[in-house]
């Protein structure tokens, strides 16, 4: 692609003009005591970022001028191999930078954005998609991974070694990542993202691997034709909804000790004084009997609003929905598979994102509390599942059409940032602490200068991100 760093300036500065001018008139017209009022951090960090980029940019031209190729061509967001790029949904690999630059902002605070960060208990905030969507892709993946490792000549007991492997070195990373501040072995957290990741792929990956059938011809009847991806995946779908009886079954026909019978709650002074260690009910319940109370997470969000006990968003027992959630993400993958034509993958996707969603949106009553499972991402709970891989079919088929399809975005940069996802999360997670990725001035107690802090890290992931792919270099588990 030819370089216009002229074209390049001049529509970037029009675009910091026009931000500016947003400004001023924000400023004179909206009211000092409006909830809109907060809006000018965002928009003052928009700004640097753009002057930044406008820098960066002519700083990157003039090198490429003086002391770069001669060629005067662009290669950063793009394959070297033609072919490659040919081959690989570069949608898939943009929804998960998407995921993992997302969730970076969020760890780094987000400008402590109520509706950035974790809801405190029931609902669905923008923080609270990110680990699900890890999930669902993780899913998509699944099939497409083995099916090529066969296609390669390895036997399934191969993969199934391989599979084992990889998941052992999730949860042990993950383990390890919890130690960060010190491995205390008498109150050191189990359960962790990394370690959910490692048994939701043991057991989808393990399980799709028996099931698999090999190469089979395409069925002639149409409507067996139609429903093919399903038929190949009867085993995971039984799987699915044997998870989905025995979850359901134990949450509201198994009560904790001293706590109400399908109780889904937070506890603490929500409840009477004897049943407020009742959090998350029989799920809280179980994880504290298996894991032991000093290894579970001790400071969930619930914590500091209905002074709850301790709680673990990822633990043991809200895999079994987990475990769910990457299943429906081999659905997706399956689709991938079955259906070279991209209408007929879109068409299914849309299927799926709408049936799941109205579904998810009934046990909810599409309210924060009301419905009999309220959506809930510290219990991982059966509307949580359904509406956020609704939104996950959503959202891939909107990238697909986009950056597979029409060529309107190259996915640049979170498509570099999604193949190096692994290295990005266990760096953030190491060097929370430290600079460059973070700093402090003063108080750091407006919303600007924590905006500008959270963005900073994540920018800085990101370029990295961007300069592997350059180099081509790859970490994968």
């Amino acid at each position: 692609m030819q370089i216009e760093p002229v074209k390049w300036f001049l529509t970037r500065m029009g675009l910091t003009f026009i931000c500016v001018s947003i400004w001023v008139v924000y400023e004179m017209l909206i009211p000092k005591e409006s909830l809109l009022f907060h809006f000018p951090a965002i928009l003052s960090v928009f700004i640097i970022i753009l002057v930044c980029s406008v820098l960066a940019k002519l700083f990157s031209c003039t090198i490429r001028k003086y002391w770069g190729s001669s060629t005067g061509e662009s290669t950063v967001g793009q394959e070297a191999n033609p072919e490659a790029v040919k081959k690989r949904m570069r949608s898939l690999d943009t929804f998960r930078g998407i995921s993992i630059v997302l969730m970076i902002f969020v760890n780094s605070g987000g400008g402590k954005y109520w509706w950035v960060e974790h809801a405190t208990w029931n609902g669905l905030h923008i923080a609270d998609l990110v680990f699900p969507s890890f999930l669902w892709i993780m899913g998509v993946c699944i099939p497409i991974s083995i099916k090529s490792q066969m296609s390669r000549g390895a036997g399934k007991l191969i993969i199934c070694r391989r599979i084992l492997w990889r998941s052992i070195k999730l949860f042990l990373i993950g383990l390890c990542l919890n130690s960060i501040n010190g491995p205390n072995l008498s109150d050191l957290r189990i359960m962790g993202v990394l370690q959910r990741f490692g048994i939701a792929y043991l057991i989808c990956g393990v399980a799709h691997t028996v099931f698999h059938q090999g190469n089979t011809l395409i069925p002639q009847p149409r409507i067996e034709r139609a429903l093919n991806d399903l038929i190949l995946l009867k085993g995971e779908l039984l799987i699915l909804l044997a998870l989905v009886a025995i979850d359901l079954g134990i949450v509201f026909g198994v009560p904790a000790p001293g706590c109400p019978k399908g109780y889904m709650g937070p506890a603490g002074k929500t409840l009477n004084p004897k049943q407020a260690h009742c959090i998350g009910g029989i799920v809280g319940y179980i994880d504290k009997k298996v894991l032991g109370n000093n290894h579970i997470y001790q400071h969930p969000t619930a914590r500091y609003m209905y002074d709850s006990s301790g709680f673990d968003p990822e633990g043991l027992f809200g895999c079994i929905f987990t475990v769910v959630q990457v299943l429906f993400g081999m659905i997706c993958g399956q689709i991938i598979l079955t259906f070279p034509v991209w209408k007929d993958r879109v068409k299914r996707w849309m299927y799926w994102s709408v049936a799941l969603g109205l579904i998810g949106g009934l046990l909810c009553m599409f309210s924060r509390e009301g419905g009999i499972i309220p959506i809930n991402k510290n219990l991982w709970s059966l509307s949580f599942v359904l509406v956020t891989s609704s939104l996950a079919f959503l959202l891939l088929t909107v990238l697909y059409l986009i950056i597979d399809i029409r060529n309107i975005w190259s996915g640049f940069p979170f498509e570099e940032c999604g193949k190096n996802a692994i290295t990005m999360y266990i760096g953030h997670m190491v060097f929370h602490r430290m600079l460059p990725w973070h700093w402090r001035i003063g108080q750091m107690n407006t919303h600007f200068v924590l905006l500008l802090e959270a963005v900073w890290n994540t920018s800085l992931w990101v370029m990295i991100a961007v300069y592997l792919d350059s180099k081509k270099l790859y970490y994968s588990l």
